[in-house]
């Protein structure tokens, strides 16, 4: 492992401890400045799919996460199973640790937005050819009807050069019996030239039984070969069950 590698994995594996001990905290820093201002979650599901691709290619994937809320500010981490594939058909697998800072705002009762900074790392992932680590800004925006809308760019991407830009449009709608119903559709495309881009979307329903999030999702990207070393979700169904504390 080189030394940078070294340093990040230890830098993150800090701030998840970090991020464990405040919110496991007891005493006057539960019960007051950090009361409901913090969560944590973890998910179990048969696929962990972001923007339409697979983080990895196994029969189940398991994610984990916290959040502390201070005022208009967030800060957050996740941890993610990975795998990537690699030339003569070989996969890789690695650990995925994600950070951001998130800023939001209030424009009305109805409408709101989030300037979000994101790094994507990969602890232990070593490469003269290729650069796993890459940073992402986002502005989300929450609007009427149900709508949310995402936009950004990240800048190497996992070894694309000039990055990538995305965007993203969720629709929810709640049902009876406590059901929700959403759809989301999104696009990626390569900075550097447009013909390297894809499109997906996805269809699900999701309810909270006895505290746990039951989410059953039909995932569809029609992108072809592989893109950053994932697989593309073509006609991917995905059950998650995620389970979260607030503190």
């Amino acid at each position: 492992m080189s030394l940078g590698s070294l340093i990040r994995l230890r830098g993150a594996v800090f701030f998840c401890v970090l991020l464990v001990s405040i919110a496991t905290a007891t005493g006057a820093h539960a019960q007051g400045f950090l009361q409901d201002r913090v969560t944590l979650y973890a998910t179990l599901g048969t696929a962990d799919i972001y923007r339409g691709l697979q983080r990895a290619d196994r029969d189940f994937a398991i994610q984990a996460g916290a959040n502390i809320q201070l005022g208009r500010f967030s800060i957050g981490a996740s941890i993610h199973d990975a795998q990537f594939s690699i030339p003569q058909d070989r996969t890789i697998d690695e650990t995925e640790l994600d950070f951001y800072l998130t800023y939001s705002r209030e424009i009305n009762d109805r409408i709101s937005w989030q300037l979000q900074f994101k790094t994507y790392t990969f602890p232990g992932s070593s490469d003269a050819f290729f650069e796993y680590d890459y940073n992402e800004v986002a502005l989300n925006f929450e609007l009427p009807a149900g709508l949310s809308w995402s936009i950004g760019a990240s800048d190497t991407s996992v070894s694309f050069a000039n990055g990538i830009a995305h965007s993203e449009l969720i629709w929810r709608r709640a049902l009876s019996s406590g059901i929700e119903f959403s759809a989301g559709l999104g696009a990626v495309r390569e900075l550097s030239s447009e013909r390297d881009s894809y499109t997906y979307w996805d269809v699900g329903l999701s309810r909270l039984v006895h505290s746990v999030a039951v989410d059953l999702r039909y995932h569809y990207s029609p992108y072809e070969s592989i893109w950053l070393g994932r697989s593309p979700a073509k006609g991917t169904w995905a059950l998650n069950l995620t389970k979260g504390w607030s503190f």
